[in-house]
């Protein structure tokens, strides 16, 4: 009996010395590839010919929320503060990319920081990350919201906000409680944006001209029609068939999923696969209940770069970097509810 205790002992005191080395190790690579003199995150693991984006920085605080890291979330919300805002009169904005120049925001990015701030005031029972999403959320709504709609983006010195929707950018998670957010209407546009007999998305909607535009006219970008995929699955609550059927025929008959493909023929239009695109599946076949792919794509992913690579991140972007992070710690996160 003794034995038996001391054995599940040490089995339970390595699976936490495991978990724990896996948690740091995320935040160990960030901090000594990714992370600049200013302690911002970098979209590239190197020095030169980089950007500090708040795209790396909402995406950084999803994965630190993910894993319950009060410290480096607090740290990150505090270099969000003092690097990222704008004060305008009543308004606070969040710059897109750092520099002086810039004078826009992103809606993707700003919804993405917003629903982790608001998730982490009660995660962390900080107050002050509820009060700061408040603010930047009311600057959202009051700037960027055309007849229910939020546009892409915000120019704060021109005062003028642009007329296009990519459908990319929805997030019906961060809409939740949105006052002024028309869900219906956004249901509408993705739902006549997934075309019969086609199974590529149209991907942008102009809210002046009431009509659909493309983002190019010959191809598709795989992440762009996932990440429309899987908010058409949580607002219209239905799988979108034609690019279901498409995406499943594609990885089993190839198990290879490309960056971008042709939109006539729907032949891949370029030779390399993604990280990203893989991470993205994974949250797609989970989200429609297609468990048994689910599990083969997150296998797929753990053979990718970043997982793979042993010194140099030069040549990653922190977009797939993260992604990919995040697509298997909530993959995993979600197995082990399950059981």
């Amino acid at each position: 009996m003794k034995k038996v205790l001391c054995y599940l002992c040490v089995v339970i005191f390595i699976s936490g010395v495991f978990l724990e080395l896996k948690t740091e190790s995320v935040q160990k690579t960030v901090s000594r590839n990714y992370t600049a003199e200013n302690g911002l995150v970098r979209n590239y693991g190197r020095s030169q010919d980089i950007s500090i984006l708040s795209e790396s920085t909402g995406q950084y605080m999803e994965y630190l929320l993910l894993m319950k890291d009060d410290k480096n979330f607090y740290k990150q919300t505090e270099l969000l503060q003092d690097d990222f805002l704008v004060r305008k009169n009543d308004a606070l904005f969040i710059k897109w990319q750092l520099g002086d120049h810039i004078s826009t925001n992103a809606a993707i990015d700003d919804l993405r920081i917003i629903k982790n701030l608001k998730e982490a005031g009660q995660v962390f029972q900080r107050s002050e990350y509820n009060v700061l999403a408040k603010k930047l959320e009311e600057t959202l709504l009051t700037y960027q919201l055309e007849d229910g709609i939020l546009t892409d983006f915000y120019d704060w010195k021109s005062h003028q906000k642009s007329p296009l929707v990519h459908l990319s950018y929805i997030d019906f998670d961060a809409f939740k409680n949105m006052i002024g957010i028309d869900q219906t209407a956004y249901r509408g546009i993705l739902e006549q944006a997934s075309l019969k007999g086609h199974p590529f998305f149209q991907e942008i909607w102009n809210t002046e001209k009431k009509k659909y535009e493309q983002a190019n006219e010959k191809e598709v970008d795989l992440i762009d029609q996932l990440l429309i995929a899987i908010q058409y699955v949580k607002g219209v609550d239905d799988i979108p068939v034609p690019f279901d059927e498409w995406l499943k025929k594609e990885w089993q008959t190839k198990e290879k999923l490309y960056g971008r493909y042709q939109k006539k023929g729907e032949a891949p239009s370029v030779s390399y696969e993604s990280s990203a695109v893989y991470a993205l599946t994974v949250q797609y076949f989970s989200l429609t209940g297609q468990d048994e792919l689910a599990d083969d794509l997150n296998q797929k992913v753990l053979k990718q770069l970043p997982f793979t690579v042993k010194e140099s991140f030069s040549s990653i972007h922190f977009f797939d970097y993260m992604l990919a992070q995040i697509a298997v710690e909530r993959f995993e996160q979600e197995q082990s509810e399950n059981k």
